[in-house]
């Protein structure tokens, strides 16, 4: 059963391949919102398919889900035949057959021949023994997927060193901008309280009002609040990210709003510092976008 740790969506897994299992299983995963399954069974095995569809669940949350099950051509039937003749069409040919030779000449037909028209043999199937079928199917099944999990551990596990590598970077970059963020507003306020002064000097306007209206646009470029949040996030993803299991919801809904945050530092960013860093922000978090939308 699954681990509690970070796995990929992207996975493949074969069993049955040697040994006396009567069955081979392929199962493919790729990633999806849910839990998406399409599952091809042999002749016979249709019944099976709430079985595999529940197995499947507990393995997987999330993914599109691929599970092919082939029947080994030296594998006993998966139904039992039952081959009769019927005596009263086969009695109705021969009569037929004796007419013609009659009115025609030449001799009758053969047995081989009337044996082959028609209904005169019936083949009936019985109904397939499921609870014996799926006693030999579903060790193979879980091998399979067994396998799948693996592989999606593995990739998982690589997917999370480059998150946490691309988080480091990113909350390096946040820090950065908290560190200049005063400067950068009491440089936009010393700027445009020379350009206020330039206007009271050249007019008739109220200083008062003017040193307000100052202070407000300064506000207006203060990113501290939106930098508090990002960090708030960047904590919480890296916890989500250590706590393992299927996050992968999780964490796409934080990088969105560090993505939100961090569209609106750049809007308000009067710094051609800080608007560089901002585009590298974004730069990697939509790269671990692209990783985490692979994540269970």
């Amino acid at each position: 059963m699954r681990e509690l740790a970070l796995h990929s969506m992207t996975g493949f897994g074969r069993a049955g391949g040697s040994g006396e299992a009567p069955f081979w299983v392929e199962v493919r995963s790729v990633n999806h919102r849910y839990l998406d399954l399409s599952i091809r069974l042999p002749h016979g095995l249709a019944g099976l398919e709430p079985a595999v569809r529940e197995r499947v669940a507990s393995y997987l949350t999330r993914g599109r889900v691929e599970v092919t099950v082939v029947a080994k051509p030296q594998a006993d039937e998966t139904t039992s035949r039952t081959v009769s003749v019927n005596h009263e069409l086969l009695q109705a040919y021969l009569e037929a057959a004796r007419e013609a030779a009659a009115i025609w000449g030449g001799p009758g037909p053969s047995l081989e021949f009337v044996l082959q028209q028609p209904g005169v043999l019936v083949v009936e199937e019985a109904a397939p023994d499921l609870e014996r079928l799926w006693a030999s199917l579903s060790p193979v099944l879980d091998e399979a997927l067994e396998q799948l999990v693996a592989m999606r551990r593995t990739e998982g596990e690589r997917l999370a060193q480059d998150l946490r590598q691309r988080l480091a970077r990113v909350s390096a970059l946040v820090n950065q901008m908290a560190e200049a963020a005063p400067r950068m507003v009491a440089q936009y306020r010393s700027r445009l309280s020379e350009r206020v002064e330039g206007l009271i000097q050249r007019g008739d306007l109220d200083p008062g009002r003017l040193e307000a209206e100052v202070l407000l646009f300064a506000e207006r470029v203060d990113i501290s609040e939106e930098l508090v949040r990002a960090r708030s996030h960047l904590v919480e993803f890296e916890r989500t990210l250590g706590q393992g299991g299927p996050v992968g919801r999780r964490l796409d809904f934080l990088l969105q709003e560090l993505l939100r945050e961090t569209n609106t530092v750049g809007s308000k960013a009067q710094d051609g510092q800080i608007a560089s860093w901002v585009v590298d922000v974004k730069t990697e978090l939509e790269r671990m976008r692209e990783q985490v939308q692979n994540l269970e």
